[in-house]
């Protein structure tokens, strides 16, 4: 037996295969591309997962789909897609956007999106998504959608809320596409924001940070721990 095992090691050397290579399994690659909150979320993400799975975390802080000027995730996402030939898109971004009147969005029909709060803002922004869509389905990869989580006061939380209709709806329009829901990893009993959530041994433990708006540790598990799941039902 031990003469047999040496000799197949001897021909996967003689053809220039590497014996770590050919005896290891393959790994499913997972590209995370998004804002801080999936930035952050990478790594608590990658360690649920485990050895199955190789995690490439792209995510940008503070980057949005209708800020090119300051993050082009067009560019970027054709140059992340050809690196990592992922066989799973995770995208996760909460309507990151600018107030620099040089940088604001214009819409085909000439149309200058102003602010977040604008009728135009989740469209155009869909459209993006749309985009990012029609560019991953050119590398037969699954995607994981991420809808936003829950915001702290009723204003931005009516932008999250059109910006999950949106990705809905690309979710319905495009068969590779499935949803996870931070909102149901981070919210309270009826979606709200909370600022805390009971861990395994039911002590109450931090979800948000103090501006309300990115992950504690504790929220960083919570959210990872349902994209995990759904990374693992979208393979």
């Amino acid at each position: 037996m031990t003469r047999v095992v040496g000799l197949v090691v001897l021909g996967l050397l003689a053809v220039g295969v590497g014996v770590g290579e050919a005896l290891t399994p393959s790994t499913e690659h997972v590209l995370l591309v998004g804002d801080s909150i999936m930035r952050q979320t990478g790594p608590a993400l990658t360690r649920q997962l485990g050895d199955d799975y190789t995690v490439h975390n792209e995510g940008v802080n503070g980057s949005g789909l209708l800020t090119p000027d300051y993050f082009d995730w067009e560019d970027q996402l054709e140059a992340d897609l050809a690196r990592t030939d992922p066989d799973l898109v995770v995208m996760l971004f909460i309507g990151n956007y600018t107030d620099d009147p040089d940088e604001l969005w214009t819409t085909p029909d000439g149309e200058v999106i102003d602010t977040v709060h604008s009728q135009r803002f989740a469209p155009a922004w869909g459209r993006q998504v749309d985009e990012a869509m029609a560019a991953i389905a050119e590398t037969g990869a699954q995607v994981v959608l991420v809808l936003p989580p829950p915001m702290v006061t009723g204003e931005l939380q009516a932008v999250v809320d059109a910006l999950r209709a949106e990705y809905e709806r690309v979710a319905a329009d495009w068969d590779f596409v499935s949803l996870a829901d931070a909102t149901e990893a981070v919210g309270g009993e009826n979606g709200e924001w909370v600022a805390s959530l009971p861990d395994g041994n039911g002590s109450q433990r931090p979800v948000r940070v103090p501006d309300t708006v990115h992950l504690a540790v504790h929220g960083q598990r919570l959210v990872a721990r349902e994209i995990a799941n759904a990374v693992r039902q979208a393979g």
